[in-house]
């Protein structure tokens, strides 16, 4: 189950609940970056990153990938490896 965080340019400190994409999770990676681009799309915003989760019921949820929005569809940044922040945030 995979679900994503937008964080704007103006809020890149702390977490917040509304910046959530979806509150329902979604079965695969491909609908859940599908739901991400048709909320960008649609309400756009100045969007420094997007960040997608994988959640597991038994373990901490783990950092899929962070995506840049390039206008009209997410851009994964292939510089940042979401393997360290996974390890140095205690996701794994």
């Amino acid at each position: 189950m995979y679900y994503a965080d937008i964080i704007t340019k103006d809020d890149t400190r702390t977490f917040n609940e509304s910046r959530l994409v979806a509150h329902r999770l979604f079965n695969n990676i491909k609908s859940c970056k599908h739901s991400v681009t048709q909320s960008l799309t649609a309400k756009p915003r100045d969007v420094h990153e997007v960040i997608l989760y994988r959640r597991f019921e038994t373990k901490p949820n783990q950092i899929h990938g962070y995506y840049e929005w390039t206008g009209d569809k997410l851009k994964l940044k292939r510089g940042v490896d979401p393997f360290v922040h996974n390890v140095l945030y205690g996701r794994v």
